[in-house]
């Protein structure tokens, strides 16, 4: 197949921004997801921010802010899965995972390590354990499924640590056959797992296809269900009330109060400063604060927003570089 990456506006577009300001974008880690791994200190010769860039920030209380909106239809679900480490998180909406109704769903990544991607439309996604390969099933057109599964349906494995970034790129892609309705791994991370929609609405698919994430051929089919991670689940139906009061990163802290997030923390100064960071409620934030998820009113309905700090990463030492 002659298919190419879909241009996103999360890494491709802060690589060229970053370096036309002369920053550093934030570098992909190397490590698997390990709680106990040690601070790395960026290999930048020159971690000073220079002369000419107005906004090289290296602390959330002075970084802007950008604001990204998902795909958000009034009866979804949003869920979301935290890296073992809490430095990255991928971010699903959508009623099918839980309620066994065949329904695409809106997917983005964001890590600290890694930057943002915006996937769109997707039939479910999921990284490897070690969170070094992506699988998730393109949807091409439309949120229902039609009769033929395999027309809409792209599965697909990435590399996340992969080089190659934009429309140039080739993708992934598996063989259709494979499915893609569900998408999951085996423990050991040594393949990973299509399964296509079921013949019944409540009804589990019953048939998983093994395929190799490096070759991406069938290692086998009729293979056994997938592990199972440890996604959350947010009902949009029950409003933002449910969110976490506040939420400790680092030397800050993220509160949620009536209708809006705030962050709280030492400035450059050391001394206590807050600051607001957007309307809604956080509901998860990576390890650093430097991506919050929130649910916020937007009319007569919910939004999912995704808050991202803008730091210049080459000028920090953080546990998640």
């Amino acid at each position: 197949m002659n298919l190419q990456h879909a241009p996103y506006g999360g890494r491709v577009v802060g690589i060229v921004a970053l370096a036309l300001l002369g920053c550093t974008p934030a570098k992909p880690s190397t490590q698997s997801a390990d709680k106990s791994a040690k601070v790395q200190t960026p290999t930048a010769g020159d971690t000073s921010c220079p002369a000419f860039v107005a906004r090289c920030e290296r602390a959330l209380m002075s970084a802007p802010i950008d604001t990204f909106a998902l795909v958000t239809p009034q009866d979804d679900t949003l869920r979301w899965l935290l890296q073992a480490d809490s430095c990255a998180m991928i971010i699903l909406t959508g009623a099918g995972a839980d309620l066994g109704i065949p329904m695409a769903g809106h997917a983005m990544m964001v890590g600290e390590w890694y930057g943002r991607r915006d996937f769109g439309l997707v039939w479910d996604i999921a990284p490897s354990p070690d969170w070094r390969w992506l699988a998730y099933s393109k949807a091409q057109s439309g949120r229902e499924i039609p009769t033929s599964a395999a027309k809409v349906m792209i599965p697909i494995i990435d590399a996340l640590l992969d080089e190659c970034y934009g429309s140039d790129c080739p993708l992934n892609s598996v063989s259709p056959r494979a499915g893609g309705w569900r998408v999951g791994w085996t423990s050991d991370g040594s393949a990973a797992l299509f399964a296509s929609a079921p013949a019944g609405i409540n009804e589990h698919p019953i048939r998983w296809t093994a395929i190799d994430p490096l070759t991406r051929r069938v290692k086998g089919e009729g293979v056994a269900p997938p592990s199972r991670q440890s996604w959350v689940s947010y009902s949009l139906t029950d409003g933002p009330s449910r969110a976490i009061p506040r939420m400790v990163v680092g030397r800050d802290t993220i509160l949620n109060r009536t209708g809006a997030i705030y962050l709280k923390g030492p400035g450059s100064d050391e001394k206590a400063h807050e600051r607001r960071i957007g309307s809604g409620r956080a509901v998860a934030v990576t390890r650093n604060g430097q991506y919050v998820l929130a649910v916020a009113p937007d009319g007569a309905r919910l939004q999912v927003r995704m808050y991202a700090f803008r730091l210049y990463h080459a000028a920090i030492s953080s546990s998640c570089d």
